[in-house]
């Protein structure tokens, strides 16, 4: 029996709900270290099942960008224009989804 960690963001609105699975991870647009970029970045893409109402709502994928410094000793949560982790979201959420990506990268 596999088991799976899940992770939840309760916003004012609906359960966004993390499953652990390599299929619910999307790595994209890898910038690698150069004269002009001095960082690596890549932009981290989850599929979050949303609960509305005690429903199932549908699926989404929400975006964060990290940037991880050119002695790799320090990494950076970046905002994306689209389809960020962080949208429509008070402090407190996004606290959480800051939790969710901790989760992710350091855990």
């Amino acid at each position: 029996m596999t088991m799976l960690e899940s992770k939840v963001i309760q916003t004012r609105f609906e359960k966004e709900i993390f499953i652990e699975e390599k299929s619910n991870i999307e790595i994209n647009m890898f910038r690698t270290f150069d004269k002009n970029h001095p960082f690596y970045e890549f932009m981290l893409g989850l599929d979050l099942i949303r609960i509305r109402d005690n429903e199932y709502y549908g699926n989404k994928t929400s975006y964060v960008t990290i940037r991880i410094s050119d002695d790799l000793q320090s990494f950076f949560v970046i905002e994306p224009d689209v389809q960020s982790i962080f949208a429509i979201k008070n402090k407190q959420e996004k606290e959480a989804a800051i939790e969710l990506i901790h989760y992710l990268l350091i855990d």
